[in-house]
């Protein structure tokens, strides 16, 4: 039985996990506005003693080098966990670190905060731009990754009215509360990514055939549309003008030439009848092992079929 989704299917489900996505980066947004509003509130300097303006700064740029080795983290993380479980680890890491922060009376806790948070964010923005673009259908991919960077200055935005807003009350509120406020975007990581698909060009990629199933009869895989076989020549780079991800994945397994621009498969501006014919395969062969049958090909077979697809246009 097919695994049910938040949305459901089709464009439904793009739309849950564009609001995942944009959770993401309007954090992120949001965290690199806070804390330079939080760090000269009286009442915070008093807590930590008045730290310097290097320490200071110090606290608040440290932030980008957790961020740096988050986003490092993910080249040997992501594929192995998948996009929605990578963005739930780094909502975990980023908790952590918000608590640390909230709770802190010295300088050394909340330079440890602030790295943890950094961890998260850093984990979790550089998913969440693939996680978008490898979900969505050709046709609005680009709008909806553009959407997302749009998002992090909505978060920079929040920041810097949430922060005035609370700095009435007396007392530790004014800063306590602004940093507290980032577990609200984990929950929102929490209720909203354990219920959304992970990728299907990683499932696929990775040979993952029978956990791609439900996501693909969800809608996720699009299909090109209608468009002139247009021949837009590039001497290295194929074009990705109507090709999935799944389709550009496939080209390069075969290994083609340094030099692509003799090469019909890389120029075409329209999606090629071998491209839909290997779609077509991978659909029959989920389908049979959704039957129980269980995928009867592997990554090899696939790459076989890609490169035949080259010979014949070669």
């Amino acid at each position: 039985m097919d695994r049910r989704y938040l949305g459901g299917n089709g464009e439904a489900l793009t739309i849950w996990i564009s609001v995942a996505a944009s959770t993401v980066l309007t954090f992120y947004g949001y965290d690199q506005g806070v804390f330079g509003n939080v760090v000269i509130s009286r009442n915070f300097l008093q807590t930590f003693g008045h730290p310097s303006p290097d320490i200071q700064g110090t606290a608040t740029s440290i932030y980008n080098i957790g961020c740096f080795v988050g986003a490092m983290s993910t080249i040997f993380t992501s594929d192995k966990l998948g996009r929605p479980c990578q963005i739930i680890v780094g909502g975990t890491v980023i908790g952590i670190g918000a608590i640390i922060q909230t709770a802190s009376y010295t300088v050394a806790q909340i330079m440890v905060g602030r790295i943890m948070a950094g961890l998260g964010t850093g984990m979790n923005t550089a998913t969440a731009g693939s996680w978008q673009a490898e979900t969505s259908k050709m046709q609005s991919r680009g709008k909806l990754v553009i959407i997302q960077v749009a998002n992090c200055i909505t978060g920079f935005s929040d920041s810097n009215w949430l922060t005035p807003g609370v700095s009435f009350p007396a007392g530790d509120v004014v800063w306590r509360f602004p940093l507290a406020f980032q577990l609200f975007f984990v929950l929102c990581i929490y209720a909203l990514c354990p219920f959304l698909p992970d990728s299907p060009c990683l499932l696929i990629r990775t040979g993952k055939y029978e956990a791609a199933a439900p996501a693909t009869s969800s809608g996720l895989s699009g299909s090109a549309s209608a468009s002139p076989s247009l021949p837009i020549t590039y001497l290295f780079y194929p074009e990705t003008a109507n090709r999935t991800l799944e389709d550009i994945d496939r080209f390069f397994e075969t290994k083609p030439k340094i030099v692509v621009c003799e090469n019909a498969l890389a120029t075409h501006l329209s999606r090629l009848r071998q491209y839909t014919e290997r779609d077509e395969v991978v659909r029959r062969e989920l389908e049979k092992g959704s039957q129980g049958g269980g995928w009867s090909g592997d990554v090899d077979d696939e790459k076989a079929v890609g490169g035949s697809a080259v010979q014949k246009l070669e």
